[in-house]
């Protein structure tokens, strides 16, 4: 491997759009909160800024989520089952997930382009993965895994956010959109979304890996 200006490698990895990436995945996870704040206040009846102070006191992401799917068992019984059970199974690895973004370390990848000019990825590795250990199998996240969880954060959002809308009395709401949120919410939840759902999205999804060197 060619000789490397680490100097150069830190003002790369400085700039990467790793950063923006990142405070962007925790801003869309913060989202999804508020969106599980909107449905703890439609399931229990009490004011958004009742709920939002119930919930953020919960500090514990799965007792959250039980507590919000028992509330939704106690108001709708078995209706909408298919898709309750199947949004609680999905908002797990979800929080899994942002406690790695928000927790996991920063990491460079050097090396150089076929130019040999030099080239920095940052990605995120646990925290034990330490300089003696971080090795070819080091579970890694780069920009693009981030990516793919704020388009998931937003899709949840998106979902949860439309249910208490639907349930609700609301006669600026087209007739026609009701019904197909009520399919919708009467089916499990699939991501990527299908075609003709109402959150489908036409963008590519990014690429799962950057290819680098390690120095």
């Amino acid at each position: 491997m060619a000789n490397i200006d680490l100097s150069k490698v830190i003002g790369l990895a400085e700039n990467h759009e790793f950063w923006a990436v990142r405070g962007k995945a925790i801003q869309s996870y913060a989202n999804l909160e508020q969106g599980l704040a909107g449905l703890l206040s439609h399931l229990a009846g009490a004011s958004r800024e009742a709920a939002a102070t119930i919930l953020f006191r919960i500090s514990s992401s799965d007792s959250r989520g039980k507590i919000l799917e028992k509330l939704f068992r106690q108001k709708y019984s078995t209706e909408f089952n298919l898709f309750r059970n199947s949004f609680f199974d999905q908002l797990r690895p979800l929080d899994i997930a942002r406690n790695e973004i928000v927790h996991w370390n920063a990491a460079c990848e050097a090396g150089c382009d076929e130019h040999g000019n030099e080239t920095a990825v940052v990605l995120l590795i646990p925290p034990a993965a330490t300089a003696g250990t971080f090795a070819k199998n080091t579970p890694k996240k780069y920009v693009s895994d981030i990516r793919l969880f704020s388009d998931k954060c937003s899709f949840y959002t998106g979902l949860i956010g439309m249910f208490p809308l639907m349930m609700e009395p609301n006669p600026h709401i087209p007739e026609d959109v009701r019904r197909t949120w009520l399919e919708v919410f009467e089916l499990p939840v699939a991501y990527p979304p299908p075609t003709g759902h109402p959150l489908f999205r036409t963008e590519p999804v990014p690429e799962n890996h950057i290819v680098t060197f390690l120095v």
